[in-house]
């Protein structure tokens, strides 16, 4: 007699032949990667139940049991990658044939969890990732699922979860990230400054191949900065795109017939030139968010003065050589060596690094999970695919204009 799908002999019990089961039908979701996002928040344990009978039913053409969800689920393949297609449509073929149980509470965040990614004894520093671009909302992505979550939300719970910890004696921020919403990188330079307030703990920021605009906003909460040798820091700034079509449009035939409320509503819109009052409006917008950010850089970098800060700021992006010499880094150093100089710091003869992650994740090193953006994709509207979301940004995005 054969042995039931997922099992290897007639020795293993139903219990272990159902686990393996669903880890077999949830591992080609799992190792999906998006192209931006990385994997797919799906693992083994978001599927409760899996028929074979039916399945196979299903890929035959033949019937299936009643539909069974716990929530509803609505797939939509029109921006889906071709190599996604396959797994997607298999999974939407099990769920409207019944096959398949899927437990959405399990796609959902969750909490915290610690992982151990460096050392076997003593004192526990806590890295923490800032990573790709800076956002406050969730990034979603096949079926609706979050893929990537907000770096505002996440942070905050690495946080608060270190608060709740009396074993974290430093914290050592990996950012690799060129920067994002002038909200967002705000909110987490403020989340770092009240916890080392709180805490007395020491922070330190270690740029990996980028720590720009906004992201070097953030690692002025750090009690010092640290860049590779091969890191791009600096982009100190703010950035409004905006592109003027009314000259195309004109030969084109097409009429703008936008109707406002005030002459300022629409602003910098591309379907109309832009006044001077229209200009002069917009920059002192452009210019207070400038002059917070001089601010961050002032109090984060105590050797500098304001008026050597803003020379320094003016939008430019530094090797880590030229932002050594400008003041702008404490020191050139790798990862590691930054561990180490915590370790001599603290006093400690070892240390362990740990990370707090998710349950569909599993960092296993100090570099896991760290990300070199390529791309940003702001939204996943069609129109954000030729063209940004309106918005300023604390962002080194010299690309965007190309879109």
């Amino acid at each position: 007699m054969s042995s039931p799908v997922g099992c290897s002999g007639g020795e293993s019990s139903e219990e272990d032949c159902a686990e393996r089961r669903s880890d077999l039908f949830a591992r080609p979701f799992r190792d999906v990667a998006s192209p931006r996002f990385g994997p797919l928040a799906v693992d083994s344990g978001a599927v409760t139940s899996v028929s074979w009978q039916c399945r196979q039913s299903a890929l035959s053409g033949g019937g299936g049991a009643l539909l069974r969800r716990d929530s509803a689920i609505d797939a939509c393949f029109s921006d889906t990658p071709s190599r996604l297609v396959g797994p997607v449509v298999l999974m939407a073929a099990l769920l409207l044939g019944g096959c398949v149980n899927l437990d959405m509470g399990n796609l959902r965040r969750g909490e915290m969890r610690e992982s151990v990614v460096q050392g076997d004894a003593g004192p526990k520093i806590l890295l923490l990732d800032i990573d790709g671009e800076i956002t406050s909302a969730d990034a979603s992505g096949v079926l609706g699922w979050v893929i990537r979550e907000g770096t505002v939300g996440r942070v905050q719970d690495q946080l608060e979860l270190a608060r709740k910890r009396d074993d974290i004696v430093a914290v050592l921020l990996r950012i690799d990230s060129p920067g994002g919403s002038p909200t967002a990188s705000d909110a987490i330079y403020q989340q770092i400054l009240a916890f080392k307030q709180e805490s007395k703990l020491p922070v330190v920021a270690q740029f990996m191949s980028m720590g720009t605009s906004g992201a070097y906003f953030i690692a002025m909460a750090a009690d010092e900065v640290v860049a590779t040798r091969t890191s791009v820091t600096g982009s100190i700034g703010v950035i409004l795109l905006g592109l003027n079509l009314s000259g195309l449009m004109e030969k084109v035939g097409v009429e703008n017939q936008t109707m406002t409320s005030g002459d300022f509503k629409d602003a910098g819109s591309m379907f109309r030139p832009m006044t001077d009052e229209d200009r002069a409006q917009i920059q002192s917008v452009v210019d207070d968010l400038y002059v917070e950010f001089v601010s961050a850089v002032d109090a984060g970098r105590p050797k500098l003065d304001e008026e050597q800060v803003r020379k320094l700021a003016d939008g430019r992006i530094y090797s880590a050589r030229q932002a050594l010499e400008a003041g702008l880094v404490d020191r050139i150093d790798s990862l590691e060596g930054s561990i180490d100089k915590l370790r001599l710091q603290l006093g400690a003869e070892t240390v362990r690094v740990v990370a707090y992650h998710r349950r569909n994740e599993s960092p296993s090193n100090i570099y896991s999970h760290s990300t070199v953006v390529e791309e940003i994709e702001l939204s996943r509207d069609p129109l954000a695919r030729i063209w940004p979301r309106p918005g300023f940004y604390y962002l080194w995005w010299p690309g965007a204009a190309m879109r």
